[in-house]
Formats: structure tokens, sequence, C-alpha cells
């Protein structure tokens, strides 16, 4: 069902671009949606082990904000890039974490809380490693707003979880009849999601269609190359099973919006386009992560 949404939404976001466009402005209530409902399953004690043990938390912020920058530095040693098409390459890159994956940890059988808690960190932490990363690997100064960032997580992230919250503690008896459709919900507001950001990107999608294909597949190396590697390393510090899959999907699965924010104040339009190929690879490429996954565990289970 996940896959079916999610090729149905980029879909309509490629067919209708105009109705996509009209979708856009409600992308962060739609994401405020969809964190809220991942909350309602989630409780506060689990969120502060995360904190007091934070191993899994430290290595997952290493691998989502430093590690995959560090392998996009070297795609100019084997393609030839347009300065703007490699600076957009390396900003979603070091992008967070998604705001959704809490929820994408859910529907992999991850931890959520801990998915919840890389997204947040991590999203406060680009405010330095952005600038970092394109100082570092491309020698490119980048203004941050710092405030419109600090905002953002806020709205997305941290009012919803309050909200979840305050329900399961004041309104219990609501929390549970919402759970019962978070799932539904969460697919909905996940469709209308990727409508609108494949309408908003749709203009530089066909006016650099080479360029685009090109970054898809770029990218979507570098995403099963982080996927991999995230999962992996959180296995070797003795992660479990739920956590490793949390990590790897922090990792693989950018906040696309704070790389589109970043290239439009900073580069214009020009740099956009590997931002939209990186988010739109990557969600597909979660999918099927997922699948190999638990498929694999499920046949340790079974000998």
């Amino acid at each position: 069902m996940l896959l079916l949404v999610l090729i149905a939404g980029n879909v309509c976001g490629l067919v209708f671009p105009a109705a996509g466009k009209m979708l856009a402005p409600s992308l962060t209530p739609l994401v405020m949606v969809m964190i809220f409902m991942a909350s309602l399953k989630m409780r506060l004690s689990d969120m502060a082990a995360d904190l007091r043990h934070p191993k899994q938390l430290i290595v997952g912020l290493i691998l989502v904000l430093l590690a995959v920058p560090l392998l996009g530095s070297f795609v100019p040693l084997l393609l030839q890039l347009a300065p703007l098409t490699y600076i957009g390459m390396l900003l979603y890159l070091s992008s967070p974490a998604a705001a959704a994956t809490a929820f994408y940890a859910e529907v992999m059988r991850g931890k959520t809380t801990l998915g919840l808690n890389l997204s947040a960190l991590s999203t406060l932490l680009c405010i330095v490693t952005i600038p970092s990363a394109l100082l570092l690997f491309a020698g490119t100064v980048v203004q941050m707003d710092a405030a419109n960032i600090i905002l953002t997580l806020l709205k997305i992230i941290i009012i919803p979880f309050i909200a979840a919250m305050a329900v399961i503690r004041f309104l219990p008896s609501m929390g549970d009849r919402l759970k019962d459709y978070s799932f539904p919900i969460s697919l909905v507001t996940l469709f209308l999601i990727y409508f609108a950001f494949l309408g908003a990107g749709y203009e530089e999608i066909v006016g650099n269609v080479g360029m685009f294909a090109e970054m898809a597949l770029v990218l979507s190396g570098l995403t099963v190359a982080g996927f991999v590697i995230s999962y992996g390393v959180s296995h070797a510090i003795r992660a479990d099973r739920p956590e490793s899959i949390s990590i790897a999907l922090g990792t693989g699965v950018k906040n696309g919006s704070i790389g589109l924010l970043v290239a439009l104040t900073n580069f214009g339009p020009a740099a956009i386009p590997p931002v939209i190929a990186g988010g739109l690879m990557s969600t597909f490429l979660m999918f099927f992560f997922g699948k190999i996954v638990n498929r694999t565990r499920a046949r340790r289970q079974n000998f």
C-alpha cells in the first residue's frame, strides 16, 4: 500500500502540476499531521531513554549529517557536474533526516522515538552542519536562516508531538480512536505531500530533464550506500534491529524542504533539481530497503 501511495502522489504531481502547486502551501500542515499521528503511538519514557543512553542517537546524527555528504564529495571524481548541480546535490545530502522519519520507522518496524529524535536534533544541528559541509566539500559559503529553521523545527516536529502527548494525557479515548485510523490518515497525508512536492518542482524537472535523470541515478546510488553503511554501522555498535532501521532511514531519507529553502535563498532555481531528485528516489528506495531488511529477518527466524 505504501508503494502505491508513493507512486500515485508522484504521478499526480507530474500529471497535474497546477494542482500540486496549489497544494504546496499546505506542505507544513500536512507534515504536522503525519508527526502528530505517529507521535500518538509513542511514549515519553521511550524518548527519554534514547536521550539518557545516547550512543545510537549520536552515531545516527553523525551518519545523517556527515557521512552521506562525505560520500557525495567523491562524485566529481567520477562525473563532471555543473557547479550548481554539485552544490544542489550536497545540499540534499547534508540536509537533516526527514520530518516523517518517525512514520517511516513505524511502517518499516523501526524504533519510532529514535526516528523522531534523529529528525528533531539533526534539523537543529543542520544550522551548523550544512554550511560546514558546503564549505568543506564545495568551498562555498552559504547563509542559513537559523530563525526560520528553528521555527520550522517547532512547527513540524515539536508542536505536533506536544499536541499528541496532550491528547494521550488528557483525552485518552480520543487518542485511542485516532490510533485506529492513524495508518490510513498518514497514507492520505503522504500522498498529498508528494503530490505537492512534485507539483511545486515540476518546472525545474521538465526544464532540466537530462540533469534531473543523472542526479536521480547518482543520488539513488548514494542513498543505497547510505542505507547499507548506516545499517551496518548500527549493528557494529550493537544497536538492536529497530534502532538500526531507524538510523538507516534517517540517513537515507532527507528533509528536502530544508535543502530547497537553502538552495532558493543562496543559489536560485538551478540548484533545486538535485534536491527534488534525491527526495523522489530516496522514498522509493526506502520502501525496498524496509522490505529487504524485514524479509531477511523473517527468513532467519524460520531457520
